[in-house]
């Protein structure tokens, strides 16, 4: 048979001394000032993500503009959209009504119907330029959406007639899918306001 030995240990503590207890608390306030470093680090990332994706929602951000062209003397008319945002537009949506009736039809089609309805028989040429829902505009495009000519009468009549009658929203989104609105009624407003 094998022997047993049997062992007993006997844990003595060490004298606790003054600098044992102050190793103890600068280990508690070091872990104190990790903790609060990571915190403040924590809050930062998220502060300067939040930044970026503000950054990146203004970037992607478009914005169309009308411009309004009128020559006195040939009596010829230009409308214009330009997306002059520094984000493309992606057009969701868009409507034309002539003297509040809505005009059904796609694309130039559109203004085409409008400007037949506008000035019927009379004597006039037009050229048109639309673009379609899905369609995405890049930063600095401009379409003339009209181009007309009228003779024995002068492009601020066709305009004054026109910006009169027709009204154009166009519903459309930014990249990110943000929404925004052109509406001609809007401008019609800031315009009356101005001329008062």
């Amino acid at each position: 048979m094998h022997p047993v030995i049997d062992s007993v240990v006997y844990v003595i503590p060490a004298a606790s001394s003054w600098l044992a207890e102050m190793a103890s608390a600068f280990s508690a306030i070091a872990a104190m000032f990790s903790a609060i470093t990571a915190a403040v680090a924590v809050w930062y990332t998220r502060k300067q993500i939040k930044s970026h994706e503000r950054h990146n929602r203004l970037m992607a951000t478009p914005h169309l503009s009308a411009w309004n062209h009128a020559d006195i003397e040939p009596g010829l008319y230009q409308f214009s959209i330009e997306n002059t945002g520094i984000g493309p537009a992606v057009v969701r949506e868009i409507s034309v009504s002539v003297g509040g009736e809505k005009i059904k039809g796609w694309s130039a089609d559109l203004v085409e119907l409008a400007v037949e309805k506008l000035f019927g028989a009379t004597e006039h040429e037009a050229s048109y330029e639309m673009f379609v829902i899905n369609d995405v505009l890049p930063p600095g495009k401009k379409f003339t959406v009209l181009s007309i000519k009228i003779p024995g009468t002068t492009g601020g009549d066709i305009q004054e007639f026109v910006t009169e009658q027709v009204s154009l929203m166009i519903k459309y989104e930014s990249i990110l899918g943000d929404k925004y609105v052109f509406d001609s009624e809007e401008l019609k407003r800031l315009r009356a306001a101005a001329l008062e």
